[in-house]
C-alpha cells in the first residue's frame, strides 16, 4: 500500500519549518508545523505521523511541551495495542517505531540511570 503522506515528509517538514521560523520552545514548533492543520480531515494513522515528526523535533531541542508528552503516552500506548497494524507504510514503519520507541524512552526515562 502506498500513502500518499510519508512519515519521513512530515518530519522534514516538521524541521525545515522549525528552523525557518527560528521555533525555539515546543508551543512555537506546534503552531508553526500544525497551525493550518485540519484534524478532522485527517486520519488517525496521518494525525499519528504528523503529531510524531513534532514530538520528535521537541524531544530532539529538549523542548517537549505536555500536551506533547500526553501525546507521546498515548501514542506509545496505541501503537503497543495494534492500533496501526497494518495500516503503516512498509518503507516507514521501522523508523517510525524506532523514533516513536526512542522519544518515549527519553521522555519516561526508560532504560536510563536516573
Amino acid at each position: 500500500m502506498i500513502y500518499e503522506d510519508k512519515y519521513l515528509d512530515y518530519l522534514d517538514y516538521a524541521y525545515e519549518v522549525s528552523k525557518r521560523h527560528n521555533s525555539s520552545t515546543g508551543w512555537e514548533v506546534q503552531c508553526d508545523c500544525l497551525y493550518d492543520t485540519d484534524e478532522d480531515s485527517l486520519s488517525e494513522r496521518d494525525r499519528f505521523v504528523m503529531i510524531l515528526a513534532v514530538i520528535v523535533y521537541e524531544v530532539e531541542h529538549d523542548i517537549l511541551t505536555p500536551e506533547m508528552k500526553g501525546e507521546l503516552d498515548y501514542y506509545y500506548s496505541e501503537y503497543n495495542n495494534g492500533t496501526f497494524d497494518g495500516i503503516l507504510g512498509e518503507d516507514e514503519e521501522e523508523r517510525i517505531v524506532k523514533d516513536l520507541t526512542d522519544c518515549y524512552n527519553k521522555v519516561f526515562n526508560i532504560g536510563h540511570n536516573s
